[in-house]
Formats: C-alpha cells, sequence, structure tokens
C-alpha cells in the first residue's frame, strides 16, 4: 500500500476533487476510488494535454481544464522545461542547484485564469464536501494567498499539497513555510508526509472545523473584549466629557449671571447717560441760543464799528485836506512875511484871510468837539469787548465741562470752539482797528494843536509889521 492509498483510506467520498498541476495525473486511480462525484484536472502544459485526455476519456466523472492558475486573468508564457512536470509560469532558482542538468527547452503561450475565476466556473457547492490538490510548482504560495483573499480556502475540507523544501522558484515559499499558513488557518496535518523525494515533499491536511469554530469564537471574543473595552474607555471618555461639560455648564451658568448682572448695571449706566445726554441737549440748545444772541451782538457792534470807521476816515480826509489848506497859508504867509514892507498895501487882505483862518479854526475845534462822543462810544464799546470776552470765557469753561460729561457731543463742542477762535480772531481784529483809530484820534488832535500854534503865529506876526 502506498502512501496516498493509506492517507485516503475510510474517507467520504467526496462532491469535487479539485486537482491543480494535474500533469499526466498518475494518482488517477485513486482519485477514482475516493468515488468522487466530480473530478477536475487542471493542467496548462500542451506537451502533456493530450497523454492526460486519453487517459480520462473513458471516466465521465473526469473533465480537463486546460488553464494556468496565474495572478491575473488573459495569456502567459509557461516556460517549458526538458523535465515536463517541472513546467513553470515563474522563473527557477534553487532548482538549478538540486538539478543541474535542468535547462528551458520553449516557452508556451496559455490561457491563465485566478483561482476565485477557476471556482465561479465550477459553480461549488457551498454546503459539499471538496477536496484540493496543488502540485503546482512555484505556484503553491500564490494560489494559497488567493484562496485566503477571496475567504474560499475553507471551502475545502481536505487539502493535498506538494511543494519544494526549498525555494525552487522566483517568489514561491518552502513546503514547511506553507504548512504553517495552512495550520493557522484551521487545517492539521493528517499522518506523516510523503518525504521519499526529500526535495519535493507531499502533505495531507483536513480541515479542522472544531478547531476552526473554536478559533473563530475565540476572535470573536477577542474582538467582543477589544469592543467592550472600547465601549468601556468610551464610556469613561463619555463620563469625563460630561463631568468636563457640568463643570463648563457651571462656569456658563456663573458667567451668564454676571453677564446677567453686568448687563443689568449697564442697562442702568445707559439709563443715566441716556438722562445726561437729555440734559446736555438742552443745555446745548440753550447755549446755541446764547451763542446766537451773541453772534448778533457781534454783528452789531461790528457794523456800529465799521461805521465810525467810515467816519473816522471822512474826518481824516478833511483833516488832510485841512492840513493841506495850512500848509498853503503857512507858505504864503513866510512869503508875505518877507515883502511885508513891499506889501502893505496887501495888509487888509492878509488879514482877511486871517480871519478866515481863524474861523476855519473854530469850526475845526468845533468838529474835534463833535469827535469827542465817538470817543465815548469807543471806550462803550471796549467796555462791552470785555463782556462779551469775559462770556465767552465762561462760555469755554461751560463748553469744556459739557465735553467731559458726554464724549459724543465732542463734535459738536469744536464746532463751537472753531466758531470761538474765528470771534475772537474777529475780536483781535477790532481790537487792533481800534488802536489804529485811538492813534489816528491822537494824531488828529496833534495836528489840530499844531494847527493852533500856526494861527497863532499868524496873529503875532501883522503885529510885528
Amino acid at each position: 500500500m502506498n502512501w496516498l492509498q493509506e492517507q485516503l483510506r475510510n474517507t467520504s467520498p467526496p462532491d469535487l476533487l479539485l486537482h491543480l498541476g494535474a500533469g499526466t495525473c498518475q494518482e488517477l486511480d485513486h482519485w477514482l476510488k475516493t468515488g468522487a462525484r466530480r473530478i477536475v484536472l487542471v493542467e496548462p502544459n500542451p506537451e502533456l494535454l493530450p497523454g492526460l485526455r486519453d487517459r480520462t476519456e473513458n471516466h465521465d466523472a473526469v473533465e480537463i481544464v486546460a488553464v494556468a492558475i496565474s495572478g491575473q486573468a488573459g495569456r502567459g508564457a509557461l516556460r517549458l522545461f526538458n523535465f515536463a512536470l517541472l513546467s513553470s509560469m515563474r522563473e527557477p532558482t534553487g532548482l538549478y542547484e538540486i538539478l543541474p542538468g535542468l535547462r528551458q527547452i520553449g516557452r508556451a503561450m496559455v490561457e491563465t485564469v485566478t483561482v476565485e475565476q477557476l471556482l465561479d466556473d465550477l459553480d461549488l457547492n457551498p454546503e459539499g464536501d471538496h477536496w484540493l490538490v496543488i502540485d503546482t510548482p512555484g505556484e503553491e504560495a500564490a494560489i494559497i494567498q488567493q484562496l485566503e483573499t477571496s475567504e474560499r480556502l475553507h471551502q475545502f475540507s481536505r487539502i493535498i499539497l506538494t511543494a519544494g523544501a526549498e525555494e525552487l522558484y522566483q517568489g514561491a515559499e518552502t513546503a514547511r513555510a506553507l504548512i504553517e499558513r495552512l495550520q493557522s488557518a484551521g487545517y492539521k496535518p493528517v499522518g506523516r508526509p510523503n518525504d521519499r523525494d526529500g526535495d519535493w515533499p507531499c502533505y495531507h491536511l483536513a480541515l479542522n472545523r472544531l478547531a476552526l469554530e473554536y478559533r473563530q469564537a475565540v476572535e470573536s471574543l477577542e474582538q467582543a473584549e477589544a469592543a467592550a473595552r472600547t465601549e468601556a474607555d468610551r464610556a469613561q471618555a463619555l463620563a469625563t466629557d460630561c463631568e468636563q461639560l457640568r463643570h463648563k455648564l457651571a462656569e456658563a451658568e456663573q458667567a451668564r449671571a454676571q453677564a446677567e448682572e453686568k448687563h443689568k448695571a449697564q442697562l442702568v449706566q445707559t439709563r443715566q447717560l441716556e438722562s445726561a445726554l437729555t440734559e446736555q441737549k438742552s443745555t446745548n440748545e440753550k447755549l446755541g441760543i446764547e451763542l446766537h444772541e451773541r453772534k448778533k451782538d457781534l454783528a452789531r457792534f461790528t457794523q456800529a464799528h465799521d461805521e465810525a470807521q467810515q467816519k473816522l476816515t471822512e474826518a481824516q480826509q478833511k483833516d488832510a485836506q485841512r492840513c493841506e489848506r495850512i500848509n498853503q497859508l503857512e507858505a504864503a504867509l513866510a512869503e508875505k512875511t518877507k515883502q511885508a514892507e513891499e506889501l502893505q498895501t496887501t495888509l487888509q487882505s492878509h488879514q482877511q484871510e486871517l480871519a478866515t483862518a481863524k474861523d476855519q479854526r473854530a469850526k475845526l475845534t468845533e468838529q474835534v468837539e463833535a469827535l469827542k462822543p465817538f470817543e465815548t462810544q469807543q471806550k462803550q464799546t471796549q467796555q462791552k469787548l470785555e463782556q462779551v470776552t469775559q462770556s465767552r470765557d465762561n462760555l469755554q469753561k461751560q463748553l469744556q465741562k459739557h465735553s467731559e460729561e458726554a464724549h459724543k457731543l465732542k463734535i459738536r463742542v469744536s464746532q463751537l470752539e472753531e466758531e470761538n477762535e474765528d470771534y475772537q480772531e474777529r475780536h483781535k481784529l477790532l481790537e487792533e482797528e481800534l488802536i489804529k483809530a485811538e492813534a489816528q484820534i491822537e494824531l488828529i488832535k496833534q495836528l489840530f494843536l499844531s494847527g493852533d500854534d500856526a494861527l497863532d503865529f499868524d496873529d503875532n506876526e501883522p503885529e510885528k509889521g
């Protein structure tokens, strides 16, 4: 009894036996003895397919699928070696060390499919008992990886695996590593492996469903415990957050109460400010009326000053004319004095002119007396200016006080100050004009005094002659 026959003894017939890398399928008699309802042989090597078809043509339960298992569907290059059963889609590495006579004799473009596509085409019964035979040089790890990724590995209750004891192809894994992967997936070795060929051992593994269920239960329990810990942590975090929120809520409530108190105080202050603003507006209106009256007084004073200035100008013009006349008379008197002896006959006429000059001096004296009321009016004007200045100072103090009470009225106060400055400027100009008028009046007085001296000279001169 050989190893395979011993391994398959006392096993139940499978619904499907899938043999990947069947080659010439020397194991066909053993597969038939298992009583499998369906046997699928997968082989891509075009050199081996004719013999495989001849070997299985009389068995209706046997199907042949001429494809290669690969990572993607399409077409790929199958490397053909002088040892046909070692042909592979992958480049040999360690294989050359154990078979120095190995050489590549060609390439064959073959159809490729993924494991998932193959299983979809075979339409496996999810409740059936299926076996898997893997004898694909170099592709063992890729096939197991695809089965795990697609979650189709556990559809097979038994796996018979033939793989290299070492990494014989590029990207391949050792038989020991593959067995460990399958054990991690819930499979356990059945009996001892077939190691007659130490470079290509063969293993028989069966799915331990109880162990798998136990492992899944443990994983579920661990996940549940992890979820419970996560939920506990979340609950703790939520409790902490709730405590923080309660603390923040208390702070917010305290802040709200403080804000309400502050709002009430601000409301009282606002009402006080509104009342003060109302009073300030009333005061400002009164000040505006008073300022308007001051402006009217200033306008009247300015008009009176202009009229006085006009009269003063007219008086100055007349005085200039009189001065010119006096100068002419003085010149004539000087000439007449020199010609006194020759002009004795004309003395009477000079006396008449002298009498006329005296009359003019009397008139000038009367005009000077007429100007005295203007001096009185100037003094009254000066007193009014002083009163206006004092009123202006009082008004400025009131405006300063109101400016401190209500900041919003600064613009209006600034306007009033500008008007006040304009008023001061006008007042200054008026004072300057008054000073000039006083100087001019003083000059007129001096001229009159000089005129009296000249007239006295005229009175005395003829007596000397």
